[in-house]
């Protein structure tokens, strides 16, 4: 199982490459009611906020990251800096919790579209590579041995 923070140490080259050589399909929003009526299911990993912003009906939404709780020092200067530096509110990746949650939901059958606020981008050519947290769920269930996970572009 990946450990807290185990897919943006990996990096965002080799998340790339992982999952290109793995063969995960990118789709266009599009193609996402098709995809719908064969069986496939919409995963939503945006933070609850944006979930609650906009959503289609039939999606599912289990948010990557959480925002951060607790008052231990570390907690409080992550705070801080996010206060400081950032326009939305201190965040941080729920992983594990995160994992479990789509495992007791899904099997490594499920057919599933993963999106997220940006998307993301696969490609061959390293500068045309855009991080998202869709594709660091995509690498982590890919890792834990889902067979049929999409991109929603």
């Amino acid at each position: 199982m990946l450990q807290e923070g185990e897919a943006e140490e990996i990096g965002t080259l080799k998340v790339n490459r992982y999952l290109l050589d793995e063969g995960v399909v990118a789709v266009k929003p599009s193609e996402v009611a098709g995809l719908i009526e064969e069986g496939f299911t919409l995963l939503d990993v945006r933070i609850d906020w944006s979930h609650g912003e906009w959503h289609l009906e039939k999606s599912t939404h289990i948010p990557l990251s959480r925002k951060i709780e607790g008052s231990s020092p570390i907690k409080a200067a992550r705070k801080a800096g996010f206060a400081l530096f950032a326009e939305f509110p201190p965040v941080e990746r729920n992983y594990p919790t995160w994992l479990q949650e789509v495992q007791a939901k899904y099997t490594q059958d499920s057919k599933l579209i993963i999106a997220c606020d940006q998307g993301g981008l696969l490609s061959e050519d390293r500068q045309k590579v855009v991080y998202s947290s869709s594709l660091e769920a995509l690498f982590l269930l890919k890792k834990a041995g889902f067979r049929h996970v999409y991109l929603l572009q």
